[in-house]
């Protein structure tokens, strides 16, 4: 028990951002939220809305795009099944950041390749990158909350991709060739930048544990149910 303490206290060493009075549970929620709205939001469901302008400059047809956007949940199955072995070695905040800066580069690639190969195999890294944000995210709301406000924490976590999918829908279709870009590689430019500013607001303002910032998760706390003895 001390060796997991002294690594969750290496792992934390950045002393945490204070809100006022406000739970230090709220904030990893609402960073949670945004951590969420990359990995899912524009990790995933953006592909959607560039997809048909990626298509027609490429001249991928309906089999290559189809495979294209399966190596994403080829990608998002690696991470599923290399969750429980990389989180309990770094912890939510150290797999999240690492993510989302993963989720960045791969996009960065995107928008400076124009072969189908080299596509693909960034998109696997996007999906990884997507499912390494998702399941950590997920699993620490059980850390900072107890079961009395764990669905709302949860609620709240998981309308982050509702907002990429709102933020693709006006962003996509007012995108323009850029300094000889096409439109669709300034998309995944642009997707690429927000998803490197919100790694680091992750990395600045997630914790792993309530223990980290000495406090207690928030919500009510559970009792145990008495048991009727039998006379």
């Amino acid at each position: 028990m001390p060796n997991r303490s002294i690594q969750r206290e290496n792992q934390n060493s950045t002393a945490p951002l204070r809100l006022g009075n406000v739970h230090y549970a709220w904030i990893v929620a609402m960073t949670g939220s945004v951590a969420m709205f990359c990995g899912l939001g524009l990790g995933r469901f953006a592909f959607g809305m560039l997809l048909p302008s990626m298509s027609s400059s490429l001249g991928l047809n309906y089999t290559q795009s189809g495979l294209l956007g399966f190596t994403n949940l080829i990608g998002y199955l690696v991470a599923v099944l290399l969750s429980p072995l990389v989180l309990p070695r770094l912890g939510t905040r150290n797999t999240a950041t690492a993510s989302l800066l993963l989720i960045a580069v791969s996009m960065l690639g995107m928008a400076f390749t124009t072969g189908f190969p080299a596509l693909c195999a960034l998109y696997v890294l996007t999906g990884i990158g997507s499912g390494g944000v998702v399941l950590p995210m997920m699993s620490v709301m059980s850390h900072w909350f107890f079961p009395s406000h764990r669905g709302l924490a949860l609620g709240l976590v998981m309308a982050g991709p509702g907002f990429g999918i709102i933020l693709s829908g006006f962003v996509v279709p007012k995108l323009v060739p850029l300094s000889g870009l096409l439109s669709w590689q300034t998309g995944w430019l642009i997707f690429a930048v927000i998803n490197v500013v919100v790694a680091l607001l992750t990395f600045t303002l997630i914790r792993n544990h309530p223990d980290d910032v000495r406090q207690d998760p928030f919500g009510r706390i559970p009792t145990s149910p008495v048991k009727n003895k039998k006379s």
